[in-house]
């Protein structure tokens, strides 16, 4: 039978539904556009009109060959297939109308006859409709049209507004499945997720996953269950296990390979050798025609749980490595991630005893590799610290400290674990540990006591653990003692005469004693000489006045006429005090005052106070740093001066004094006061404070020389305008700004200050701050003039004036923490010009001279740039060979480098462009990586600093005159974070750079790596003030407290914090955590969060504070007995506040008012 007649046939038995050709079928009929056979419907549309149904002649077209007969009995075969799919699962789909009951087989499969429609039959049919029935309307599905017929519907199916999935829409097409909606969705902004109604939900066909081997059924479904299955989240226990496996790994495709439209997946086998995946290894490669592996053969079958792998790979490295102690802490850290899948109550105590005694299990079998690690030990006693009794741990760290008496190390932790200990802390207690912290370190220096694993203390170390004891103090209350441990330990060591240099430190106090219960003036105070003039003028005290603190009577007086509530009235004349209370009370002679007249015993500081914490300190650097840390107690601002000299920052200070002494947020550099919260107190100094300090910096800078002298000029010029409450010294009034530059003008006349070319370029730069542009310049080459060529032997500050006058050229004053949106314009060809014919008197040595036009030709520029960079290479190089210790003349190659380096960039950026200038400090850093992990590592540390400084100011200040992609930005701060991850000002950097736009997936993947083994507090700090500006903000543009997911994230940060080593003793943490609690969150948690910061710190009075200040009268009395109880310093006592408002009674309000904190009572009475 031929391909006609079978069609013939089977148009004949086709119902009109199935009806084959689009022309015969009366569902189509008014579309004749859409023919089937385009060839033959020209010429025979006329034969087809006039055509019977019964007559097929118009399949004799020439276009229909074979091909189109294939296309319609596949045609067929599909409409058939779909109309037995959709019979088989709604049998009244397909049927135009219900069938009656006993009706035909044919009406019942849904094929409909031809009926004889006569006027019998139509009698019968209205003689049927006379009785009404209550008839129901079926909703009918209506069957899925595949997309062969769709394609022939003129229309498509609009998409409406109100549906949100796809499968409510019959018959709409993928390609057509989408809306424009142009409404905003405020939920999204405020909740940061989609509704759980309007997520799709799918069905999984099969439990295959594409790429995996045909075997492994991953998707496991219960077939027989009743109960609906639920769908698993991430955070379940089987969702976990399922992460722990081991995944497949993707092999990488070389560029041969890369043609490849997919990546293979390593381990898969060719499926034409094992189509079934039934064959093992050793079958599937016999069947390949391949030998086995023998090594493979003989490995150990591997689990499919990853944690399994790791323990395993663990326990291999350390049977082959016991020394390793770096490796056993980490897999003591590991068994954290290892117990963390077992249960979901782990974390809460539900499996804490049992990682308790696994990681105990690891440390003693540790430890009996590694007798003599303090490390695994200091590990061991903080497991053990929720474990054993107080008595126990207070034996074990006798013991440690017994066989390693002469680690400083480890008494900063001994030290930080008596402090952190509420049920155990007292004032008293822990100034004895100190002072015996000092007596036997003085004792091991000196030779004095014999230990029994001796090792050298130096001076730098020992002055950490001083610097600790005197952050305790302050925090606790005792400034007036703080302050007097650092008069005594100067006076002790700067001002030591002559005579008593070799004597021991015990004999030297005795001598000392004598000194501190005269009446002269001591180091800081007006007229002070120091301890070697006193001894020479044969101990004559001089007349005069002794330094007092400010009055306070004045100012508790205005604060109780204020009538504010009692709490209130504590908290300010607490804060008066604290702020006029911190220099020691001295009996004036002139007025013939005692010490019985002091009126607070706890001002007066005697000789047995200071005489324990005296010892000696010889190197210069060591004495340079102990007047540093002093003026940091104090609140000078001293980073910026260190880091132009290329100087370290608290050298010697341990990380965790660090974590004990941030307490506030202006010991963070760079941070934005408007971004974080009011932690700080009272910003402004006093007069005596301001004078004291002054006096400080006067009197070192004529005792220190060199380098340090320098130091303590720069801070003496920096003061000047800081103590007027500005930020820069462009803010100052004009006669104050007259005064400044006539002290300035002093200053550089002095004889050590006249060839100090540091000083001139302060006074350049300030001329330049103060508004005076001109001036600057004139400063600058004036200075240019008198000691280039050869007339003067400081060559790192030569090469200062040279940048600092090239920065003024091109405009380069932007501050590190500038503002990245800000623009100007850009400077013209001819300052260019002027900055290159600069710079090559720089390169030749040559005495610079001002030109108005100076001529540059294309070989003189090649030729200085040449110079200037092989001087650059040779100082790298220079500073990477040598081997002698840090000294004052290796600071001045490190600052000449710098500067060289930012002449360098500057001349590229003018001559060539800004990929050239930056290329040069990228091949600096590369030159310093030989000798990064050398002895002289910690002196290069400041150097790579500011390297990563200048590369920054120099791209932000090309942005702020032309396009320069956010990525060269990203690019130098990522840099600068993998080698500084603890610098506050790079975080602010960052901080800033991404703030620009409301995407902070890039911040919070940065701080998620870097809280995941920190080892300072400073990322979570920054990362805690990311999260509550965006906060902040959500909470002004909602005008409530919305519990979004922002303030879940910061309860998850600070969380993660308080039990992280490395955070968790930070008062400045806990006191983030208290305010954004109070503030955003919930009040009785923010309660209870005080109580935990408490137990962490106990020694810092501002949380004790914070709660009063927070939570009102309720927890004035609480606070009040607790600080009185652990002998923390209370400067007004409630009985004397009583005292002080009998005369003017403080108005007592409401209880449910004073139950809220101050944020809430605001609102309460605005309602």
């Amino acid at each position: 039978m031929d391909a006609e007649e079978t069609i013939h046939d089977d148009l004949k038995t086709s119902s009109p539904s199935q009806t084959l050709s689009p022309l015969s079928s009366a569902t189509v009929k008014n579309y004749e556009t859409h023919t089937l056979f385009p060839v033959g419907s020209s010429h025979n549309a006329s034969h087809t009109e006039d055509t019977e149904d019964g007559d097929l002649d118009w399949l004799h077209n020439p276009s229909y060959g074979a091909a189109a007969v294939a296309s319609v009995v596949e045609l067929q075969e599909a409409i058939t297939v779909y109309n037995a799919s959709a019979k088989s699962g709604n049998q009244c789909t397909l049927s135009p109308r219900e069938p009656s009951e006993g009706g035909g087989s044919d009406e019942s499969q849904g094929i409909a006859e031809p009926v004889d429609e006569g006027p019998a039959s139509q009698k019968r049919k209205k003689a049927k409709h006379k009785h009404k029935h209550k008839k129901t309307k079926v909703k009918r599905k209506e069957p899925m049209v595949s997309s062969r017929i769709q394609s022939h519907l003129p229309e498509k199916v609009s998409v409406s507004t109100k549906k949100v999935f796809i499968e409510e829409m019959i018959g709409l097409e993928p390609e057509d499945a989408f809306r424009i909606d142009r409404q905003r969705d405020k939920d999204l902004w405020t909740y940061e997720c989609l509704y759980k109604g309007h997520i799709a939900g799918y069905k999984r066909l099969g439990h295959s996953v594409l790429g995996v081997q045909g075997n492994l059924d991953i998707f496991k479904h219960e077939k027989n269950s009743s109960k609906k299955a639920e769908p698993m989240r991430y955070c379940h226990k089987r969702s976990r296990a399922l992460l722990r496996k081991v995944g497949v790994k993707v092999r990488h495709v070389d560029g041969e390979a890369a043609q490849v439209q997919y990546i293979p997946l390593v381990g898969v086998t060719d499926t034409a050798a094992d189509p079934l995946w039934v064959l093992d290894e050793a079958t599937r490669q016999y069947v390949q025609g391949r030998g086995t592996d023998e090594g493979a053969a003989q490995e150990e079958m591997q689990s499919d749980d990853e944690i399994l792998q790791q323990v395993a790979t663990y326990n291999k490295r350390l049977r082959d490595d016991t020394q390793n102690v770096k490796l056993w802490l980490e897999f003591v850290k590991f068994q954290d991630k290892v117990f963390s899948g077992v249960g979901d109550s782990w974390q809460g105590g539900g499996l804490s005893k049992a990682v308790i005694d696994k990681k105990l299990a690891i440390l003693s079998r540790a430890l009996s590799d590694n007798p003599g690690s303090i490390d695994l030990k200091l590990a061991q006693l903080e497991v053990c610290k929720d474990v054993w009794d107080g008595a126990q741990l207070a034996r074990e760290w006798d013991q440690l400290l017994f066989v390693h008496s002469a680690n400083t190390k480890l008494w900063h932790s001994y030290l930080m674990f008596q402090q952190s200990r509420l049920t155990s802390f007292s004032v008293s207690k822990l100034i004895k540990l100190y002072h015996k912290c000092f007596r036997v370190l003085t004792a091991v220096v000196e030779g004095n006591m014999k230990t029994a694993r001796p090792a050298d203390v130096p001076d730098s170390n020992l002055m950490g653990v001083f610097v600790q004891y005197c952050m305790f103090l302050h925090q606790v209350g005792y400034t007036e003692r703080a302050v007097a441990s650092y008069q005594a330990l100067i006076e002790f060591n700067v001002f030591c005469p002559s005579s008593l240099t070799d004597t021991s430190t015990a004999d030297r106090a005795g001598v000392f004693e004598s000194f501190w219960d005269s009446s002269v003036p001591r180091f800081g105070e007006p007229g002070a000489a120091g301890w070697a003039a006193w001894r020479c003028r044969d101990k004559m005290s001089a007349e005069t006045p002794v330094v007092t603190a400010d009055p306070t009577e004045e100012a508790e007086d205005d604060v109780i006429a204020k009538q504010i509530p009692q709490w209130q009235t504590w908290l300010e004349i607490e804060t008066v005090r604290e702020n006029a209370h911190w220099l020691p009370w001295r009996p004036d002679i002139l007025k013939n005052e005692t010490e019985e007249d002091c009126e607070d015993l706890e001002r007066l500081v005697l000789v047995d106070d200071i005489t324990p914490v005296l010892f000696k300190v010889s190197e210069p650097n060591a004495q340079f740093r102990l007047v540093m840390c002093l003026l940091d107690q104090l609140g000078v601002a001293t980073r910026d001066v260190l880091s132009q000299l290329c100087l370290q920052e608290q050298d010697g200070i341990s990380v965790s004094s660090i974590q004990l002494n941030l307490h506030k947020m202006s010991q963070l550099p760079g941070l934005p006061a408007a971004r974080s919260p009011d932690l700080d107190g009272a910003a402004n100094q006093s007069e005596t404070l301001q004078r004291f300090i002054h006096q400080i910096l006067s009197q070192a800078v004529h005792v220190f020389s060199g380098q340090s002298q320098t130091v303590f000029t720069l801070l003496l010029i920096q003061n000047e305008w800081r103590k007027h409450g500005v930020d820069s010294p462009r803010n100052l009034p004009r006669h104050i700004s007259k005064e400044l530059r006539k002290f300035v003008k002093n200053l550089l006349k002095e004889g050590h200050n006249r060839n100090n070319l540091t000083v001139w370029n302060a006074y350049a730069c300030l001329e330049h701050d103060l508004g005076k542009s001109q001036e600057a310049m004139g400063v600058l080459e004036t200075a240019l003039a008198m000691f280039s060529g050869g007339s003067s032997e400081d060559k790192s500050g030569l090469c200062l004036l040279y940048q600092t006058y090239c920065q003024l050229l091109l405009n380069i004053t932007q501050p590190f923490h500038a503002d990245l949106t800000q623009k100007q314009m850009d400077v013209s060809q001819k300052q260019k010009t002027r900055l290159l014919f600069c710079l090559m008197s720089l390169a030749e040595g040559t005495k610079f001279k001002v030109e108005k036009e100076p001529m540059m030709t294309t070989s003189s520029i090649l030729r200085t740039q040449r110079k200037i960079k092989t001087k650059v290479t040779h100082l790298a190089r220079t500073i990477c060979e040598a081997k002698s210790p840090q000294g004052e003349g290796d600071t001045k190659v490190f600052h000449q480098l710098l500067s060289e380096l930012n002449c360098l960039a500057m001349f590229d950026l003018c001559s060539i462009g800004l990929k050239a200038a930056m290329s040069n400090y990228q091949d600096v850093l590369l030159l310093l990586d030989g000798c990064k992990c050398s002895a002289r590592c910690q002196a290069l540390l400041a150097v790579r600093e500011n390297i990563f400084r200048s590369q920054w100011i120099l791209l932000c200040h090309q942005m702020s005159i032309s396009a320069v992609p956010l990525s060269q930005l990203r690019v130098v701060i990522d840099r600068a974070l993998d080698e500084f991850p603890n610098n506050s000002s790079f975080l602010q950097c960052l901080v800033d750079l991404e703030s620009r736009s409301h995407i902070v997936g890039r911040i919070r993947r940065y701080m998620d790596r870097a809280l995941v083994n920190p080892s300072s507090p400073l990322p979570l700090i920054h990362s805690v003030l990311v999260e509550v500006g965006r906060l902040t903000s959500l909470h002004e543009e909602s005008h409530t407290v919305c519990n979004s997911g922002v303030m879940h994230r910061v309860r998850g940060l600070l969380e993660r914090g308080t039990r992280n080593s490395a955070s968790q003793h930070c008062p400045l943490v806990w006191r983030l955590y208290c305010h954004v609690e109070s503030k955003y969150g919930d009040r009785e948690r923010a309660r209870g969060i005080l109580y935990q910061a408490l137990q962490q710190c106990p020694w810092v009075k501002v949380l004790y504070k914070d709660g009063v200040c927070l939570f009102g009268q309720s927890q004035l009395q609480e606070m009040v007995d607790l600080m009185t109880e652990k002998e923390l310093r209370v400067q007004i006592p409630l009985e004397e506040l009583d005292l002080l408002a009998q005369s003017d009674p403080v108005p007592q309000v409401e209880e449910t008012l004073l139950d809220h904190s101050p944020q809430e009572e605001e609102d309460l009475k605005k309602v």
